[in-house]
């Protein structure tokens, strides 16, 4: 028992410190569009299309507890320099994870906003994988009112193998030639260098 217990532990501790986590994930929100978005204060509200938000969102920080998912630039993946990016966070007020940003209100007045100001919610959980809890559940959407049956797709951007990330590894410049004509490539390289190659 104390051995399970001790295990327990050590499981928790480490995925609280971010072991068994993805540091940035890809997020897609789907086509839900909301016509009357209060955005910056505008004295008329605007049109938010959630699909502007799809992209890569990287570990930074936390909140309550859990991490908090923070976009990033579209064209080259790091942070924004200027524009204020949207994020992904743990709400512990509604227990869910949440897609908000901070220029972007659900209501006029802080006395009707929505809490934690969320635009697309999770169901209630307690869990800090994001992508296992976009696998198996539909989210909430907010249009004006609160939809459920959303999908919202998380994918995980850390590669366990060269395919995951498409082949962009970084090379050792020992296996440079290789990596121009391919690792898997039917040219005998070794032939080509007079060397004889272990198979």
């Amino acid at each position: 028992m104390v051995v399970g217990i001790a295990s327990l532990a050590f499981v928790t501790i480490m995925q609280y410190h971010g072991k068994y986590r993805c540091d940035s994930v890809s997020v897609s929100f789907g086509d839900a569009m909301w016509e009357e978005a209060y955005v910056n204060e505008e004295a008329n509200p605007q049109l938010l299309i959630y699909s502007h938000f799809n992209g890569i969102y990287k570990e930074i920080g936390s909140h309550d507890g859990k991490p908090k998912y923070v976009e990033q630039n579209k064209e080259d993946g790091d942070a924004f320099k200027t524009t204020v990016p949207a994020e992904i966070i743990y709400c512990q007020e509604i227990e869910s994870w949440v897609f908000r940003h901070p220029n972007i209100t659900t209501a006029e007045g802080t006395e009707n906003e929505n809490k934690c100001s969320w635009l697309l919610r999770s169901p209630n959980t307690e869990t800090y994988d994001l992508i296992e809890l976009a696998e198996e559940s539909k989210w909430f959407v907010w249009k004006g009112l609160e939809l459920s049956d959303y999908r919202v797709s998380i994918e995980c951007n850390d590669c366990d193998d060269d395919s995951d990330c498409n082949y962009n590894v970084s090379v050792p410049p020992s296996m440079y030639w290789y990596s121009l004509i391919g690792f898997n490539s039917s040219f005998n390289l070794c032939g080509l260098l007079g060397k004889v190659c272990e198979q």
